[in-house]
């Protein structure tokens, strides 16, 4: 599973050795300027997304890009059982080609938390 940490200026996403194949990268570093939302979906499987590179093993984890060729392209990594964080991105900003990234974490309310007050005072 992906670990998120957050520090005062930036989110850093970083993917686990399966996953680095099915996400094309290590590492995804988010200034926290470049977020405009950020919420914990329980039921994050669930979500739907367009054509997609990556893994879906139905009920039990999705994992790559999901969205291409529609305009929104997510990046995800989610996981049956443990809420993810949805970070939607302003993608220009963040100097990634990415709307928005999706990634289970077991502390996802405590992280999103942590990610809101962090950006109520960077501003």
């Amino acid at each position: 599973m992906a670990s998120v940490t957050v520090s005062d200026d930036e989110v850093v996403v970083r993917f686990n050795a399966a996953e680095v194949p099915l996400v094309a990268r290590r590492v995804v570093t988010i200034p926290l300027s470049a977020i405009r939302d950020v919420t914990v979906v329980e039921k994050s499987l669930s979500t739907k997304g367009a054509r997609r590179a990556g893994m879906f093993v139905t009920g039990v984890m999705k994992v790559g890009m999901w969205g291409t060729g529609t305009g929104i392209q997510q990046l995800v990594s989610v996981r049956r059982g443990t809420p993810a964080l949805r970070i939607i991105l302003d993608k220009y900003d963040a100097g990634l080609r990415i709307d928005e990234v999706m990634v289970s974490t077991p502390d996802a309310p405590s992280v999103a938390g942590d990610i809101t007050r962090r950006r109520a005072t960077s501003r």
